[in-house]
């Protein structure tokens, strides 16, 4: 059983879609603990280290879907 969910994650990283929803995951997480801290009046340097970790996860996912076009001509060439 735990054999197949590691196959399947593994299969799912290495498609560019599942690196993509992975990210985006962190991403909104670290959002949501941004928004919890904020309620909780966190020190301004805590806030500001959640805000570099979700933009450095943005950029990550607009890198990963700018280069998804290599992998797609990479496919296109097997073809022939």
């Amino acid at each position: 059983m735990a054999r197949d969910t590691i196959g399947e994650f593994i299969s799912l990283m290495n498609s560019a879609n599942g690196r993509e929803k992975l990210y985006r995951g962190a991403q909104y997480f670290v959002k949501f603990l941004k928004w919890r801290e904020e309620t909780q009046n966190a020190p301004k340097e805590t806030l500001e280290m959640f805000d570099k970790i979700y933009r450095t996860l943005s950029m990550t996912r607009k890198l990963l879907r700018f280069f998804r076009w290599l992998q797609m001509e990479d496919g296109a060439s097997k073809l022939h």
